[in-house]
């Protein structure tokens, strides 16, 4: 399976936890997991949930599909449960997907939608970042050992997460259409059948200057 962003083995694994605590505004609700699924039975077809969820996909392909719009979305792409839009979500069978979701209540998700501190659109392109894809992991190791008197701390490390996808989401490689372009181009071909160059020439762009601005909107280069 060849891995695009060189997932650390730490992240080839199923861990979850989902905590409830009590506060004096009600219940929060706040469950992450990391997950592998190797094929569509674990699809979720026609649902619509009345809570908030983001999957950041780490590792391989899922079919994201509303009443709006159909995509495939590879490694890097940030897949949104959106409270009230029905939905189906398949991972792409045999393609190793490996995704980080955090999942919140409603109520909870509006509070920081005012806020414009969550993403607001179903699939966007968040590309790989080394330091916040360890933010994850930390903050699923730290809500399991949490009390129920640390919900403060509960509730604004995963409000900093969803704030740190909504901004990288909404960064230069959404804006630059051709980079976004390259970015689908490179996921949907793993083989590595064309070269760089062949992409620069698919987004016409100069090869230098197509370098150069793949690495400032994703922080890697593209042979990386």
């Amino acid at each position: 399976m060849l891995d695009p962003f060189h997932l650390p083995r730490r992240f080839h694994r199923n861990a979850m936890s989902n905590r409830v605590f009590t506060t004096r505004q009600g219940s929060l609700r706040i469950w992450a997991g990391l997950l592998m699924k190797p094929d569509e039975r674990s699809a979720h077809l026609d649902v619509e949930q009345d809570s908030f969820s983001a999957m950041w996909i780490l590792r391989g392909k899922t079919r994201y599909r509303d009443a709006q719009s159909a995509q495939f979305c590879g490694p890097g792409v940030l897949v949104c449960r959106l409270p009230g839009r029905r939905h189906s979500t398949v991972p792409v069978a045999d393609s190793g997907l490996v995704e980080f979701f955090i999942n919140l209540d409603l109520s909870w998700y509006r509070r920081l939608l005012a806020l414009g501190a969550v993403p607001e659109t179903p699939c966007a392109e968040l590309g790989w970042d080394a330091v916040l894809a360890d933010c994850c992991l930390s903050l699923l190791a730290k809500l399991g050992e949490m009390p129920e008197s640390a919900w403060p701390q509960a509730l604004a490390e995963s409000q900093a997460l969803l704030a740190a996808f909504a901004v990288g989401s909404r960064g230069q490689v959404s804006q630059d259409p051709n980079i976004a372009k390259a970015c689908t181009l490179l996921t949907e071909d793993l083989s590595g059948q064309f070269s760089i160059a062949e992409v620069a020439q698919r987004v016409d762009l100069g090869f230098e200057v197509f370098r150069k601005r793949f690495t400032a909107a994703t922080g890697q280069s593209p042979n990386a």
